[in-house]
């Protein structure tokens, strides 16, 4: 009876090693968020439903940020950017000079930055709030009428979802 306690003893204190050992990367128990890849990002602005999304958008910039906990509206975010910078407000942002088909301005954007500038290739996980515009006059500033993007993007559900919520610049 006694070696069969020690046995048991023996084998759940193997058990405890083993999964100590080996198994802290399958969960996050932490408290630390996940890193997730970014590696693109595709968007579509349908001109029948935001006028400015039309031959205009072609070869322009659409800047993007993405923001976990945004204290303030998006357009209230972009239009109080210095210079266009949506490095020093987003937790990550990029940019993509459009096309146009013929109804649709689109594009991907690929190369993500973090706050620092630093290239962002894999992000934590979270529920963002996608904050983005077509430049279409190239001044860098959020104009009225331009077409404007403020979308919920959960980074771990939407990696293959276009941003599609576009309105225009009030």
């Amino acid at each position: 009876m006694l070696q069969t306690i020690g046995i048991l003893n023996s084998m759940m204190f193997f058990t405890f090693v083993v999964a100590s050992v080996l198994l802290p990367g399958c969960g996050n128990t932490s408290g630390t968020p996940q890193s997730l890849s970014l590696n693109s990002l595709d968007y579509e602005c349908d001109s029948g439903t935001v006028a400015s999304c039309n031959a205009s958008a072609q070869s322009r910039t659409m800047r993007l940020g993405l923001i976990l906990a945004p204290s303030q509206s998006c357009e209230q975010m972009i239009t109080n950017l210095v210079g266009g910078d949506f490095s020093q407000t987003f937790e990550y942002s990029g940019s993509a000079q459009s096309l146009f088909n013929g109804t649709v301005a689109y594009g991907r954007i690929e190369n993500f930055v973090d706050n620092n500038g630093d290239p962002a290739t894999e992000v934590d996980d979270g529920n963002y709030t996608a904050c983005g515009f077509i430049d279409i006059n190239q001044n860098s500033l959020l104009d009225s009428g331009e077409p404007f993007l403020d979308s919920e993007y959960d980074i771990r559900l939407d990696l293959e979802r276009n941003l599609t919520d576009w309105s225009s610049a009030p």
